[in-house]
């Protein structure tokens, strides 16, 4: 599953970056006009994408809010993206991974819906597996693994089939109290050393968790 990226990309990256170094904020780097810069939508916070190639961009995401972008002085690099209709694909050092965000269930899983969103999902899962696509989803399952905490039997079993028959791996499967989850293509882990961070443990916040997963 890895893959080089193209010279041709590495050459615009580097540009793209050195250009961003030498501006002294991020104001100033977006009036150059360097890559078409575009604020990206639909982000907790401010991201910015900078044209590679077709459909490939780099992603920034500036250490500001609204008011304070173009003073910006520190800005996050948060990699190399392929926004190709609804999915995104990243470019990782370990390859490259078609990214799937989800709500299962925007209700919560004791509706209707819950089980008609899951069946369209596991469908979408399915599909995009069959193409031998490296997949990392993650989102609101509505559904813990660890635990009883908060689940439904046919739920838990249904995605639990789907990520054995196509060779997922379910990262956060033995978290407690936890129904957001990150699995990935089981080939794309490998032999990586694998951590999970939590926080919000307390739920002041919010009452979903937050997790993250880092390989080494």
């Amino acid at each position: 599953m890895q893959r080089k990226l193209p010279a041709k990309w590495v050459r615009t990256i580097k540009k793209h970056m050195d250009r961003l170094k030498a501006s002294e904020t991020f104001g100033d780097f977006l009036k150059l006009g360097v890559g078409k810069p575009e604020q990206l939508t639909g982000y907790g916070h401010i991201r910015y994408s900078l044209h590679v190639a077709a459909n490939v961009r780099l992603i920034l995401e500036p250490d500001a809010d609204q008011n304070t972008v173009m003073i910006c002085t520190e800005i996050e690099v948060e990699g190399i993206g392929d926004y190709h209709g609804r999915k995104e694909n990243w470019y990782t050092s370990m390859g490259e991974l078609t990214v799937y965000g989800t709500i299962i269930g925007v209700h919560g899983n004791r509706r209707a819906s819950f089980y008609r969103d899951l069946e369209k999902q596991l469908l979408d899962i399915r599909h995009l597996a069959s193409e031998g696509k490296a997949l990392c989803i993650c989102g609101d399952f509505n559904c813990s693994f660890g635990d009883n905490y908060y689940f439904t039997h046919a739920g838990r079993s249904s995605i639990i089939k789907c990520f054995q028959e196509t060779g997922i791996r379910l990262i956060t499967e033995k978290q407690t109290e936890c129904i957001d989850h990150i699995a990935i293509t089981e080939e794309f882990v490998c032999n990586a050393k694998v951590s999970v961070e939590e926080w919000n443990v307390d739920k002041r916040m919010s009452d979903h968790k937050g997790i993250a997963v880092e390989f080494t």
